[in-house]
């Protein structure tokens, strides 16, 4: 826990945003997830 208010949320949005892209971008290429998506 941190005392910066909103700071710990938006580094994991922005987190989360950089290595979605990541993926997306590494899927479109490679057409093979980095990290697989478990299906249910």
């Amino acid at each position: 826990m941190s005392d910066d208010g909103d700071g710990g949320i938006m580094g994991w949005v922005i987190f989360i945003l950089i290595f979605g892209v990541g993926n997306l971008i590494l899927y479109m290429t490679t057409g093979i997830f980095f990290i697989p998506i478990p299906r249910r």
